[in-house]
């Protein structure tokens, strides 16, 4: 289990036990029982749990760590923000393989959304999102190769790529009053994507022997561009206080 999810998992049962430990101030008689969804706050802050939960299974995920907040406004609509980052350091050998990769990623999400209840507990909620995604790769792999001649080499690449995400989203989400402080939502987004993918490799080699790498690279540099429509049916469930 990694620190990142050992960390969430504390925060949450410590608040968790908290809240479950204050009794609601406002009196549920029929004329105020909150609506199923956010209840009567004006501001809510909601964090994505599957970062926490990808990280107890394989520590070489880079889910990013994703917290949205909504602003309520009249006849059960909210403004959202979404804001998302991660950065992972990661390192791999295999024989005599080696390859390191630094990665880090940022974005950011504004939208709106309609809401709809059923029943006290239970309520559904669909919206539109524009979402603005950055996504750095740095990498360097090194490992022995025959050149042309049949001569043994050791050959250092270093790959530095970006990728540039632009998303227009649809989402349909479903809540669960879990008690008066805590509400659980989980979410389908469905959306038009581009993206531009660009990549730079720099290659160095030397024979075994030799001491230094060769001071001039080959240089590859490439970049691909895409739009697509694609559907995520499950988005992980959200933690909303």
């Amino acid at each position: 289990m990694g620190i990142r999810s050992i960390l969430f998992f504390s925060l949450f049962f410590l608040t968790l036990s908290y809240v479950e430990a204050q009794s609601d101030s406002i009196p549920p008689t029929a004329s105020n029982i909150p609506p199923p969804t956010f209840g009567y706050k004006k501001l809510v802050f909601g964090i994505n749990t599957q970062f926490a939960v990808e990280g107890l299974f394989d520590q070489q995920l880079t889910t990013p760590l994703e917290v949205t907040v909504r602003k309520l406004i009249k006849n059960n609509q909210a403004i959202r923000l979404r804001l998302m980052g991660i950065s992972s350091n990661r390192s791999l050998n295999q024989g005599d393989t080696s390859k390191t990769t630094k990665s880090a990623t940022l974005g950011m999400a504004i939208g709106k959304e309609w809401h709809r209840p059923i029943g006290k507990k239970f309520g559904w909620y669909f919206g539109l999102e524009a979402e603005f995604n950055k996504n750095w790769d740095n990498s360097i792999e090194t490992k022995p190769i025959y050149n042309l001649d049949g001569i043994l080499r050791t050959n250092k690449q270093y790959y530095d790529r970006s990728k540039l995400f632009l998303n227009g989203l649809g989402i349909i989400g479903f809540s669960f009053r879990l008690n008066s402080y805590i509400i659980l939502t989980t979410e389908i987004k469905q959306g038009l994507y581009y993206s531009n993918f660009q990549t730079l490799v720099n290659t160095y080699d030397k024979a075994i022997e030799e001491e230094d790498y060769l001071l001039t690279p080959t240089i590859s540099k490439f970049s691909i561009e895409e739009f697509k429509f694609s559907i995520q049916p499950y988005t992980g469930i959200h933690i909303n206080f």
